[in-house]
C-alpha cells in the first residue's frame, strides 16, 4: 500500500476509482449515538435491563467474568431472545432508531456533500447515516430490500443498509430486511444483494471504516471472490501499538491494490481529530414488562448454555426456581424452567438428578392439564397444544436421560411418544414445526449412534437408522439455518460412517469443521472437540502411504501425549486460518510441518510399545 495515503482526501486524489464506504458498527460507538459493541449487547441483555419490574434475576458479574458469556455471537445471543420471546426485535432495539448521528456521520454526510464519498455501504441497521445525510440535505437513496432500486441520479447517494434496518412504522419499532441471527445469516448473501454489491464494487473503491470484517457467513465469502475489486480498509488505533489483521481481513485483500489495511485513528482519516472515549456504558431502554407472564430467566439460562457454562445454568435455575414468585409466570414458563434444570444435569452427566426432575415436572403438567379441563375460559385448541407440546419436551428429555441410564427400551418409548405428540400437533408456524422435527430427529439418531456403540461389536442395522435420521435432520437444520444443530448433526454422522468403514464420513467431518469455523463461538471446541482426533486420523493417513491400521486405532483412542499435540494443532490452524471450503482445509493441514512431525513420533511410539509387548 502507498504509505502517503493516510487520510480519504489523498485516497481520492490517487484512486482510480471514485470512493465508496462500508460502515461497520465501530463508528456508532462515540457520543452521542452511544451504541454497543458485542460485550456490551450482551453484559445489557444477562442484566436485563430490558425488562421492566421488579423481579429479576441477572447473571452475577463473577460468574460473567469467570465464563465465555461475553464472547458468545451478538447475532447468537438474538436467536436465542427470538426464540425465548417470540418478538419482533425491533422492539428490543428501538434504541438502534432512536439513536442520534455522531461525528463520523455528519463527517461522512459533509463527505458526501463535497463528492468525495459517492456512496455508502453498511452493515448497521440504525439510522444514524440518514439522519446525517438529511441534516446536510444531502439527497439520499435508502436500499433495505429487493423492492428497493439503486439510484442512477449522479448526485443522489445511495445507502445500501445489507443487514436490514429498525424503524418506526405506525408509532411502532420494528424491523425490515434485519439480518440479526444466526438463522437469518446463515442462508448467506441472497442474490440481489450480491447484484447489488457487485454493481458498487465494479463501480467504486470501497473504503472499509468501523468494521470488523467477521461477517462469515454473508458478506465475507462473497468479498473472497473479488479479485479485481478495489478495497481499502482502515483499522482504528488510538496509541503506538500495531493491531493484528485478523486472517478474514487478509484474505478479503487478497488482490486488492492496498493489501495492507491503514492503521490509524479513523477520525484522522477523515479529516478531523480524536474523538473522546465514550462515557458509560450500553444499556437497553427497558421494553418489557414482566406482567406479561414470560420469565425472562428463561433467556438467560439459555445464554449461559450457549457458551457452554452448563455448572452455572444449573446453579443459576436452581436459584430461579427457588427464588421466583411462581404465580406472576403462566405455569409453561415455570415446566420450561425446571426441564431446563434437568437439561444441565444431563449435560453434567448427572443423569438420575435429571431424571428425578423430570418426573416432578410431568406430575406438575398432570396437576396443570387438571385444572386447564376445568377452565371454561380457556380454548380447546389452546390447552390441546400447551398439553402435546409440553409432553413432547418432556418425553424428549426423559428419552435421553434414559438412554445414558443405560434403559434404552423406555427411553425408545418416550421417544416414540415424543414423535407421535409431533404428528398430532398443529404448530402455528412451519418454521417452528421444521426446528422440533428436526431437533427430535437428531437426538433419536444420537440416541441409536449411543446404542449401537453400547453394544459389544456394534449394531450396523441400528447405526443406519440412526443415520437415516441424523441425514434428514441435518437436512432440515440447512433449511431453517440451526448451524449449531448441523454441527451436531454432522459430528454423529462422521462417527457413524467411519465406524461402519464408509469414506463419506471424511465429507461430513470436513464439512462440520467448515462450519465451526463460520461460527466462531465459546461452544466451538465443545462442538467439534468428539471429532478432533477423526480429524487427526485423517490428516495423518495422507502422510503416510501405507498407515498402519493399529495406528489409526492408537491415535482414535489416545488421550494425551502426542496425539494430543497433533489435536491441539488442527485446532490451532483451524481457528486462526481462514480457508475457501474444506478441502483446502486438510491440504494445508497435510501440509503442516508440525503435524508431520508429530506424527513421526507417534508412530515409533507405537511401534516401540508393541516391540516391549511383544
Amino acid at each position: 500500500m502507498d504509505s502517503e495515503i493516510t487520510s480519504i482526501y489523498k485516497l481520492h486524489e490517487s484512486s482510480a476509482r471514485p470512493l465508496a464506504l462500508f460502515v461497520g458498527s465501530g463508528l456508532s460507538v462515540p457520543e452521542p449515538t452511544s451504541l454497543p459493541l458485542n460485550t456490551e449487547v450482551i453484559a445489557s441483555l444477562l442484566n436485563l435491563d430490558w425488562v421492566d419490574g421488579p423481579e429479576k434475576f441477572p447473571i452475577p458479574e463473577s460468574q460473567a467474568a469467570r465464563s465465555n458469556l461475553y464472547m458468545i455471537r451478538f447475532e447468537h445471543a438474538l436467536s436465542i431472545f427470538r426464540e425465548w420471546g417470540k418478538h419482533d426485535l425491533g422492539e428490543l432495539l428501538q434504541q438502534f432508531a432512536q439513536a442520534p448521528s455522531n461525528w463520523y456521520h455528519q463527517r461522512i454526510a459533509e463527505l458526501c456533500d463535497m463528492h468525495i464519498v459517492r456512496s455508502i455501504v453498511t452493515t448497521n441497521f440504525d439510522l444514524c447515516l440518514e439522519k446525517a445525510l438529511a441534516d446536510k440535505r444531502v439527497r439520499h437513496n435508502v436500499v433495505v430490500t429487493e423492492d428497493d432500486q439503486l439510484s442512477c441520479e449522479n448526485d443522489v447517494v445511495n445507502v445500501f443498509k445489507v443487514h436490514g434496518t429498525v424503524e418506526v412504522r405506525d408509532g411502532r419499532y420494528c424491523t425490515r430486511g434485519l439480518i440479526a441471527t444466526l438463522e437469518s445469516m446463515y442462508r448467506g448473501l441472497e442474490t440481489w444483494k450480491q447484484a447489488v454489491l457487485q454493481r458498487l464494487l465494479d463501480q467504486y473503491a470501497l473504503v472499509f471504516l468501523g468494521y470488523g470484517g467477521f461477517d462469515s457467513y454473508d458478506i465475507n465469502p462473497f468479498l473472497y471472490g473479488q479479485q479485481n475489486s478495489h478495497l481499502f480498509w482502515v483499522v482504528h488505533r488510538t496509541g503506538e501499538t500495531q493491531n493484528v489483521t485478523p486472517p478474514e481481513v487478509s484474505k478479503i485483500l487478497d488482490g486488492s491494490p492496498y493489501p495492507v489495511p491503514l492503521q490509524i485513528d479513523t477520525a484522522i482519516f477523515l479529516g478531523g481529530d480524536p474523538l473522546p472515549a465514550r462515557t458509560g456504558a450500553f444499556r437497553f431502554t427497558p421494553s418489557y414488562e414482566l406482567d406479561k407472564h414470560w420469565h425472562p430467566s428463561g433467556f438467560v439460562g439459555r445464554v449461559l448454555e450457549a457458551s457452554g457454562d452448563w455448572e452455572g445454568a444449573e446453579d443459576y435455575y436452581r436459584a430461579v426456581l427457588d427464588g421466583s414468585t411462581g404465580e406472576r409466570y403462566w405455569m409453561v414458563e415455570i415446566l420450561n424452567l425446571m426441564r431446563a434444570l434437568a437439561a444441565a444435569q444431563y449435560e453434567l452427566e448427572k443423569y438420575e438428578e435429571a431424571n428425578g426432575q423430570l418426573l416432578m415436572s410431568m406430575a406438575l403438567l398432570l396437576g396443570y392439564k387438571a385444572r386447564m379441563d376445568s377452565a371454561p375460559a380457556m380454548s380447546e385448541d389452546l390447552k390441546r397444544y400447551i398439553w402435546l407440546d409440553q409432553s413432547l419436551l418432556l418425553y424428549e428429555e426423559r428419552a435421553l436421560v434414559g438412554s445414558r441410564l443405560g434403559r434404552w427400551a423406555e427411553a425408545d418409548e418416550q421417544m416414540k411418544q415424543a414423535f407421535e405428540c409431533l404428528s398430532a400437533l398443529d404448530f402455528r408456524d412451519e418454521y417452528t414445526r421444521l426446528c422440533t422435527e428436526s431437533r427430535l430427529l437428531l437426538n433419536r439418531g444420537s440416541m441409536g449412534r449411543q446404542h449401537s456403540l453400547s453394544q459389544e461389536h456394534g449394531d450396523p442395522a441400528e447405526s443406519l437408522l440412526a443415520i437415516e435420521d441424523l441425514e434428514k435432520a441435518c437436512s432440515i437444520k440447512r433449511r431453517v439455518g440451526d448451524v449449531i444443530g448441523l454441527i451436531k448433526g454432522l459430528a454423529n454422522l462422521s462417527l457413524l460412517y467411519m465406524l461402519l468403514g464408509d469414506a463419506r464420513s471424511e465429507s461430513f467431518l470436513l464439512e462440520m469443521f467448515s462450519e465451526a469455523q463460520r461460527l466462531r463461538t465459546p461452544l466451538e471446541e465443545k462442538l467439534i472437540e468428539p471429532a478432533l482426533t477423526m480429524l487427526g486420523v485423517f490428516t495423518c493417513s495422507r502422510l503416510d502411504e501405507h498407515p498402519d491400521e493399529k495406528l489409526v486405532a492408537f491415535a482414535l483412542h489416545q488421550k494425551g501425549g502426542i496425539a494430543l499435540q497433533i489435536r491441539r494443532r488442527i485446532h490451532e490452524i483451524l481457528t486462526t486460518q481462514v480457508f475457501r471450503d474444506a478441502w483446502e482445509a486438510v491440504s494445508a493441514l497435510s501440509r503442516d510441518e508440525k503435524i508431520r512431525l508429530s506424527w513421526n513420533e507417534l508412530r515409533e511410539e507405537f511401534h516401540h510399545g508393541t516391540e516391549r509387548r511383544t
